[in-house]
């Protein structure tokens, strides 16, 4: 691009396009910022001159004084750079645009403002005022800044988005995940998150899901204890599709790195990253349950592989908790009023807590230990796949299936009699099976870990469940012996392939 190029070939020639919207193109924010200069403003002026070099040079520190580059860019593709000069005299700015037509009125009316009309140039036909109308969306693609406000967007704003993935990455009858990549100047903030600027764009069909998740997520924010959540980094609304906006986890989910990474040496060191994985989970629980006011009362309610992300960062990456929508965060005397339990069931059965079967013969409230159940569920299943592998899970999973059933997700870590629930003879069995294993069985890391969760989380009865605190506090434990005791650790030191 030549420095003397007209301005609506300097323009033209930085589009980029809209993903989203096949052929609708924008231009980014970096650009305009390059080209919509003083001196680049100046000598569009000149070149259209009509008052000479001294009034282009005035008139150019004008527009950017007042903030008025977008407006004039969108004049100089009509080819009336100069008809910016009616527009400041009537206070123009661009935080005015969008500019919408009015039938029954004569001006533009500010989308932002109602209460401005600008009155262009008598000499303007109707067409001319709808090319600016259409002309200025290329000039409004949104800047996302991380954990700010929502985004209502019009139906014709490009979206600063590329490579768009046609793909569904996850879907449910609520929701569903693109990937995609956002142009690096309509964000701010979002590297610290999203180095690659790839991100997950989580599309809700009903609203009313939509706020209720982007509400949790923007209490959760406050929580000090989150480096193990997956935070959202914006939100918006367009054509009655709601979006939030989320870094993308290269390595999938939980159950991704099981099935993908099963080829993988189980050495001491995955070991050791494995459990503090799971401590750091346990922490970022109890920092759900306990880290609001004391009038607060907060569980996940979905705690499964697939809400458990992964994200390679250094060495193996970080696990991070994600779906907040099914969360249930309430004022403690909302529960103090209910007459009857909180029984909503979470979208997972296999890892819901035995509290919420619909069979149970007088039905239980779902408290925060309902979490601790799912994660002894996930810890039961991460133990068994570094000893045993994805098709010990896969096999584990068929073992608790009912017979009447094909469905996966019924596989409960429980078992109903008679109306009374137990811990399925499966997962008994299991454990022990486990305990037999030298990599995991009495007096090592993995050993310690089972008899946990044998004894202290996949319990029915609900107040002999741990706490998170407490959960926390072994797990520490765990990991910190761990570390200085490589055979405590894995009770062998070399790197081993899957028995």
């Amino acid at each position: 691009m030549t420095a003397n190029a007209d301005l609506y070939k300097q323009l033209r020639d930085s589009y980029d396009e809209d993903g989203f919207h096949k052929g609708r193109e924008y231009i980014p924010e970096d650009a305009v910022n390059k080209i919509l200069t003083r001196d680049g403003i100046k000598a569009e002026l000149t070149r259209k001159s009509r008052g000479g070099i001294n009034l282009s040079g005035c008139l150019a520190t004008k527009v950017v004084k007042h903030k008025a580059t977008r407006a004039f860019a969108i004049l100089a593709y009509l080819d009336q750079p100069w008809y910016i000069k009616k527009l400041l005299d009537d206070g123009f700015t661009d935080k005015y645009l969008p500019l919408l037509e009015k039938r029954e009125e004569e001006g533009l009316r500010s989308a932002v403002d109602p209460t401005k009309v600008f009155y262009l140039v008598q000499d303007w036909g109707d067409r001319t005022v709808h090319a600016f109308v259409a002309n200025q969306w290329m000039l409004l693609a949104p800047v996302f800044i991380a954990s700010r406000e929502h985004k209502e967007l019009d139906y014709r704003c490009p979206l600063p988005f590329s490579e768009v993935d046609d793909r569904i990455y996850a879907a449910s009858h609520e929701t569903v995940i693109f990937k995609a990549k956002i142009h690096r100047s309509h964000q701010e903030g979002f590297e610290a998150e999203a180095s690659s600027l790839v991100v997950a764009l989580k599309q809700f069909r009903h609203m009313d899901k939509f706020k209720k998740e982007r509400d949790n997520l923007e209490k959760i924010r406050r929580l000090k204890n989150n480096k193990h959540m997956t935070l959202s980094l914006g939100s918006f609304s367009q054509e009655g599709r709601h979006y939030l906006i989320f870094p993308w986890a290269e390595g999938g989910d939980l159950d991704n790195l099981w099935k993908y990474g099963d080829s993988r040496l189980r050495t001491p060191e995955l070991a050791l990253w494995s459990l503090q994985q799971m401590s750091g989970l346990a922490e970022t629980l109890l920092d759900l349950h306990l880290g609001f006011d004391e009038k607060t009362n907060c569980r996940h309610g979905d705690l499964k592989p697939q809400n458990i992300l992964h994200f390679l960062t250094n060495g193996e990456g970080i696990l991070k908790i994600t779906d907040f929508g099914i969360s249930s965060i309430h004022d403690n005397s909302t529960f103090e009023r209910k007459e009857t339990p909180t029984v909503e069931r979470a979208t997972t059965p296999s890892y819901e807590a035995p509290e919420a079967a619909p069979a149970l013969l007088t039905k239980q409230a779902r408290s925060r230990k309902y979490d601790i159940w799912s994660l002894g569920c996930i810890f039961l299943e991460f133990t068994i796949w570094l000893v045993g592998g994805w098709e010990d899970i896969e096999s584990f999973n068929e073992q608790r299936k009912p017979k009447a059933t094909t469905d996966p997700s019924r596989s409960h870590f429980y078992d109903i009699k008679d109306g009374i629930p137990g811990v399925h003879l499966a997962v008994n069995q299991k454990i022990a099976d486990l305990k037999e294993d030298r990599r995991s069985n009495q007096g090592t890391a993995l050993g310690e870990l089972l008899d946990l969760i044998e004894e202290d989380l996949l319990i029915v009865e609900v107040d002999k469940r741990l706490d998170a605190g407490q959960l926390c506090e072994k797990l520490r434990n765990i990991v910190q012996k761990a570390v200085s005791d490589p055979i405590y650790l894995f009770n062998d030191t070399s790197s081993t392939a899957v028995s």
